[in-house]
């Protein structure tokens, strides 16, 4: 038993059994050199016997604990999937788009107060790049993406479903003066339209820095780099288990 917070107690289990998991993949790569362009596949899927979840239960007292035990039935499957595609409009000038799908579904179980219910979250985070070259001194890149998170609980009423949809734009800009002596730029944009009240759903930061190269090789890097030009001071954290948020 681990006792070091007393208001969360955390037992073992010496009859636990070990876990038994099966994985299945499927990868694919092509590069198409006539287009410029390349495509990949990545599949994974596991399903495991004897997988540990935690059983929570709060005594009388109003204290947590939480035991390991073992259920059948836990699987996931995981897909991600990219298109890569260049195209050189001058002789100076190159544009490429990445389009990118990443899923995630996992099928696991919750256990609180002795009640057991099923839970199947799904994760679903398309997203697309698009990088711009000018004559090997100008690169610039653009970023955006969507996260989906998506929780269903079923045979218990202990919790409701829950989903979670967040936006996030990127920019950077990196310029080389000279060989020697170059600058960079970042800006970030978040929304999160389910945020607690209080506080603001967009959050905006830049980033900017300027690096100078240095020794044979250009082997030694001096670099400044400041955050948080726009002075958000914004950080804000949330975490969420089985059984609580904070």
């Amino acid at each position: 038993i681990e006792l070091s917070n007393p208001l969360f107690k955390q037992y073992g289990n010496p009859f636990l059994l070990p876990t038994n998991t099966h994985y299945l993949s499927f990868n694919t790569f092509k590069f198409v050199a006539k287009s410029n362009s390349s495509y990949g596949i990545n599949l994974m899927g596991s399903k495991s016997k004897n997988a540990i979840v935690r059983q929570i239960s709060f005594n009388k007292n109003g204290i947590r604990e939480s035991r390991p035990i073992n259920v059948d039935g836990v699987k996931s499957l995981n897909v991600y999937m990219n298109y890569n595609k260049q195209y050189k409009l001058q002789n100076d000038l190159k544009v490429s788009f990445r389009p990118t799908i990443n899923s995630i579904f996992e099928h696991s179980f919750v256990s609180l107060n002795g009640e057991m219910g099923r839970v199947d979250f799904l994760r679903f985070r398309p997203s697309m790049n698009m990088g711009i070259t000018y004559k090997e001194k100008i690169d610039m890149n653009l970023f955006y993406s969507l996260n989906a998170s998506f929780s269903f609980y079923k045979q218990t009423n202990l919790f409701k479903n829950a989903q979670l949809i967040t936006h996030n734009l990127e920019s950077e800009i990196n310029v080389r003066y000279s060989r020697r002596f170059s600058s960079e730029t970042k800006f970030i944009y978040t929304q999160n339209p389910q945020i607690s009240k209080g506080l603001s759903k967009h959050a905006f930061l830049l980033n900017a820095g300027m690096s100078l190269h240095f020794l044979k090789e250009d082997k030694g890097q001096l670099k400044l780099y400041c955050y948080d030009l726009l002075n958000q001071g914004i950080n804000i954290i949330r975490l969420t288990t089985g059984s609580y948020i904070s």
